[in-house]
């Protein structure tokens, strides 16, 4: 998992709540998925988790949750699709 810094880190959460996966519109522009992953964000419960199906890496995004204290990993799967869980970093 990766720590609020990029680097590699062990975050362990206990009761987390995952959501259904949170599918976002490829043909959507790139600022526009960006903004409805952090409107879903800003909903998530501190154990909550959110789940995006992308067909790409959002940089961006990730420099955004890396700013604001998230954590998330990744799975490529066989379609291509980049599954992300996204959550709040454990407070140290």
């Amino acid at each position: 998992m990766k720590a609020a810094d990029g680097s590699m880190a062990e975050v362990k959460y206990s009761h987390v709540k995952s959501y259904p996966p949170f599918n976002l519109d490829p043909k959507s522009p790139a600022v526009k998925r960006a903004e409805k992953a952090l409107e879903a964000l800003d909903t998530l419960p501190p154990d909550g988790e959110l789940v995006l199906l992308l067909y790409c890496q959002p940089h961006p995004l990730y420099q955004i949750l890396r700013r604001n204290g998230y954590v998330w990993t990744e799975t490529m799967q066989a379609d291509g699709t980049n599954e992300i869980h996204i959550r709040k970093a454990a407070s140290a």
